[in-house]
């Protein structure tokens, strides 16, 4: 992943809600290495109202109020696919956004990539 978004192959979206938790981050090492890495971010959405009201609607799920603060971000900067891991997050079902696990997500990189040649 970190290599395709290095390669500028696909495009990496950060929120102001990955700084916020990345500024509070109690590893210093991993705190500079995301910061280092955010800066490769072509996008970066910052908080609103239309960001927040989507947000609440995301936590009526059972959805975590920063995990759907992180979705509401990527799907209101009209990101083709939001990457997890988290289960909760994975079962949410939306047109939006495709939620997939970065696995997944590299499986069917390969698939279009190789369809492509």
């Amino acid at each position: 992943m970190q290599a395709l978004i290095s390669d500028e192959k696909i495009d990496l979206v950060v929120s102001y809600i990955n700084k916020y938790e990345n500024d509070n981050n109690p590893f210093e090492n991993r705190k500079y290495s995301i910061s280092r890495f955010s800066q490769k971010a072509k996008y970066y959405t910052v908080e609103n109202n239309e960001i927040l009201l989507k947000s609440y609607e995301i936590i009526k799920t059972g959805i975590k109020p920063t995990d759907a603060l992180h979705l509401t971000s990527a799907i209101i900067s009209n990101a083709d696919f939001f990457m997890t891991v988290d289960d909760q997050i994975l079962k949410y079902k939306t047109d939006e956004i495709k939620i997939i696990t970065p696995i997944m997500f590299v499986i069917q990189w390969d698939k279009e990539t190789k369809n492509d040649d």
